[in-house]
């Protein structure tokens, strides 16, 4: 097998070994528009974007990574995901907003917080938003 062959075959392993990083390259940010708070229609699992947005966003590790700064839906008006204000640095020198997709935060039962399981690495390539 040719090496173009051996890292065709790797990028397929490595997309499904993350799914994080390619729901998240998945989703098209230019498809997607902020929700209004004031939009108490539109819901995910029962939050209005009022309850979720200025949610805390933990690690795995329960360490505060950023918060939830805007909510997205796509065009048929369902929430596909936040926008997170994550801290990636130092003292706060690191924050940026990146896109992530509501199926990669689990949401407790009640409660201004949120966890996902996706990895630094992961968290790093999430896309930026750009409002």
């Amino acid at each position: 097998m040719s090496n173009r062959g051996m890292l065709s075959r790797f990028a397929v392993v490595l997309a499904f070994a993350l799914p994080g990083t390619a729901l998240a390259q998945d989703l098209n940010p230019q498809s997607l528009r902020e929700v209004d708070d004031d939009q108490t229609e539109i819901t995910y699992e029962g939050r209005s974007v009022d309850e979720l947005e200025d949610t805390h966003v933990v690690a795995g590790t329960g360490q505060k990574i950023g918060e939830i700064e805007e909510v997205l839906a796509n065009a048929e008006d369902e929430i596909v995901a936040v926008v997170v204000e994550y801290d990636d640095g130092f003292l706060d020198l690191g924050e940026r907003e990146v896109v992530m997709p509501v199926d990669q935060l689990q949401f407790g039962q009640e409660g201004r917080e949120v966890t996902t399981a996706l990895t630094d690495t992961e968290l790093k390539s999430l896309q930026v938003w750009d409002d």
